[in-house]
């Protein structure tokens, strides 16, 4: 499974960088961005494989980041992240094909096993 390649798009510098830690054991690509516009330039310019993104973030939310994603790499997988629960946000994230949905604290080694199923 080191082939494949992981963004992490995520506002928070500790749980930003446990993640990349531990996502850079197992896979080979691991790229991050601190906020959705930078996420959304890196996902462009890297074009991962999957897409691990929180929801609440500066400049740009986690939904509005998707859905420009969308228009580019339509057949990217994203795994959201994220302490909300809003309903609103999980039919949202349906609608833009999200294929995974965790909310924090993360159960690492199940949001690995999910990015593997994926992929």
């Amino acid at each position: 499974m080191k082939d494949i390649s992981v963004l992490i798009v995520e506002d928070d510098p500790a749980v930003a960088g446990a993640l990349e830690l531990r996502m850079k054991r197992t896979f080979s690509r691991v790229f991050s961005a601190s906020d959705g516009r930078k996420g959304l330039e890196t996902a462009v310019a890297e074009k991962p494989d999957v897409i691990l993104t929180d929801l609440r973030m500066p400049h740009m939310e986690g939904l509005d980041m998707i859905a420009e994603i969308r228009k580019t790499l339509p057949d990217v997988h994203v795994i959201i992240l994220t302490a909300s629960s809003d309903r609103f946000d999980r039919k949202r994230a349906e609608e833009l094909g999200v294929e995974g949905y965790f909310t924090k604290p993360l159960m690492v080694n199940e949001l690995i096993s999910k990015i593997q199923e994926l992929v």
